[in-house]
């Protein structure tokens, strides 16, 4: 819980930043990582390389990307509207 606090209120630039970098080391330990979940999670290789793919592209698009949820009074929860974390849209 601590650590949502504390990420919620990173400015939406600095958590681009994270996940920028977050998907640039994926991406060079990509060949590391599927090793690491054939040999820990049973993963065959190719289901394992899928697997990298699909985290990094979300950790892409965490970078494009951010939702702001609201909650309603009658407990409505909607999308108000969705932003790019690197700075304005456009």
């Amino acid at each position: 819980m601590e650590a949502q606090r504390g990420w919620s209120a990173t400015p939406p630039g600095e958590r681009a930043a994270v996940s920028e970098r977050a998907t640039r080391i994926i991406g060079e330990r990509q060949a590391e990582i599927v090793d690491w979940l054939a040999r820990e999670a049973g993963a065959t290789p190719p289901r394992a390389a899928v697997e990298v793919g699909i985290v990094r592209a979300v950790t892409a698009a965490a970078v494009r990307h951010t939702e702001e949820v609201v909650v309603t009074t009658d407990s409505d929860v909607r999308t108000r509207r969705t932003a790019s974390t690197a700075g304005p849209p456009g």
